[in-house]
């Protein structure tokens, strides 16, 4: 039986990967640094294979704040995990320009102590390690859609720790450790922080029309992103560490370009407050006016990995979950 250690496994693609993977019959471990027990408890996750309280018992979780090589060298021994999805790492942008050292630490050296700690214990396994289609920078319109072999542009702090560890997990292939890189777009589901842009509009329009507002202020629509499901990004890290060639970039996409007003419209649409509207602030516009960012996931999707599930959907389950899990105050 495949025994996996995925490290974030408490945060929000993390808890949804160990649901996954227990739904599939796999032993599951994780590593988590705010790990207040010894136990996972993910919250029932949408839309997903159920999932016994047995098996969630049975996940261990070890704290660690991924610093430190001997202790992560223990805990990869004690796991007998022979499949690592390497989650943790700090995923908000903005929050990089604020202490890049920070960022560098958590998204690259982290990651690396796991690595280093795996060759110290002769661990011969599979590595997924989970990048950023950050790394490609704002693409000029010819380069798109965006493929494994566009250019790489470090725009900040965050995509560049991002790019930084693809290069650096590499070497540890000459040890024997077969590494793998998935490079997701934009992913949202129920339970995404609200910071993020589509939880945020949907806390903003919830907010407004508890207060009896009718009107939002928004800033710039008509920025292109790719969205897809976090239900069908984690089956996608599942067929790459399963089929994933070692060594290689896969990007994990829909295909499928949308304005971010459109975005807003389907937020407004399954909020059920038809008549909420929007303006655009002058106050809120990126100063670099709109980009465009969407992808191509031929690679992946010949591995035999497809999204199953309409971002309509996804929105309507992303409003239903907060008004259950978080509503506004």
């Amino acid at each position: 039986m495949d025994s996996a250690l995925i490290t974030g496994i408490q945060g929000f693609a993390g808890s949804y990967l160990c649901h996954e993977l227990l739904s599939r019959g796999q032993r599951v471990s994780g590593l988590d640094r705010n790990a207040q027990s010894s136990r996972a408890l993910p919250l029932p996750r949408p839309g997903m294979a159920t999932i016994t309280d047995e098996q969630i018992e049975s996940v261990q979780v070890f704290a660690s704040d991924m610093s430190d090589v001997d202790q992560l060298a223990d805990i990869l021994k004690k796991s007998g995990a022979n499949h690592i999805y390497h989650l943790a790492g700090m995923a908000y942008v903005p929050d990089s320009w604020k202490n890049p050292t920070a960022t560098l630490q958590t998204n690259s050296i982290c990651a690396l102590s796991l690595l280093q700690a795996a060759r110290s214990i002769d661990w011969k396994g599979r590595y997924l390690f989970i990048s950023s289609s950050d790394v490609y920078g704002t693409p000029a319109a010819d380069e798109l859609p965006l493929t494994e072999a566009s250019p790489i542009r470090t725009e900040s702090p965050y995509s560049l720790s991002k790019y930084t560890t693809e290069e650096f997990a590499r070497y540890y292939i000459q040890d024997g450790i077969e590494v793998v890189i998935a490079r997701p777009f934009n992913h949202i589901g129920p339970g995404q922080r609200g910071e993020f842009v589509v939880p945020s509009f949907l806390e903003r329009i919830e907010t407004a029309a508890r207060s009896g507002e009718s009107k939002i202020r928004v800033g710039e629509m008509g920025a292109v992103r790719d969205f897809t499901d976090v239900r069908d990004v984690v089956t996608a890290y599942a067929t790459l560490l399963e089929k994933g060639a070692s060594g290689e970039v896969y990007n994990i996409c829909s295909g499928h370009p949308r304005k971010i007003g459109e975005i807003l419209d389907l937020a407004i649409e399954a909020s059920g407050h038809a008549d909420m509207r929007y303006e655009v602030d002058p106050a809120l516009l990126r100063s670099e006016g709109a980009n465009q960012r969407y992808g191509n996931c031929d690679r992946l999707m010949a591995l035999g990995w497809q999204p199953r599930i309409d971002l309509a959907d996804t929105i309507r389950d992303m409003y239903r979950y907060m008004i259950e899990h978080n509503p506004p105050k």
